[in-house]
């Protein structure tokens, strides 16, 4: 997601790190959001991985490897997001990114997040039967 934040930035007509400054205005005031790369970008990529983080953790619990589910966890998130945590955080970025292009890019990561639960299942399924057998013998113990 960061990347696609990075990659939208232009689109608008700003440098590829506004966006993830952005999202860090919050804790750094609007000189260090508008003074280019640095502490506010990492911050800002953070705040994208620890998010990303425990939407995948979400989606890994409820253990689903429908792309539905991926789809419907990521625009809940988009939905929480816009609703809650931009409005009272991060009122700058509703207002300086197209909401359009969020969505898109929710609607990316939810494709990501249910790819990568079919994976996880087929990784399960292929698991040699050797470990497996050591494993419920391990458990015996």
């Amino acid at each position: 997601m960061a990347l696609w934040l990075a990659l939208i930035a232009p689109v608008v007509g700003r440098p590829w790190w506004y966006v993830l400054n952005l999202l860090a205005s919050y804790t750094y005031d609007i000189r260090a959001v508008r003074g280019g790369a640095g502490m506010a970008t990492l911050t800002g990529i953070a705040i994208q991985v620890l998010a990303g983080g425990i939407l995948g953790i979400l989606m890994g619990v409820l253990g689903s490897a429908n792309r539905v589910a991926g789809l419907a966890i990521a625009m809940t998130a988009y939905m929480v997001c816009y609703v809650y945590v931009w409005k009272r955080y991060t009122p700058f970025l509703l207002y300086s990114v197209p909401q359009p292009l969020f969505v898109a890019g929710f609607f990316l990561y939810g494709s990501v997040l249910s790819f990568s639960s079919r994976i996880a299942g087929r990784l399960r399924e292929s698991r040699p039967k050797d470990s497996l057998v050591a494993e419920d013998m391990a458990g015996d113990r």
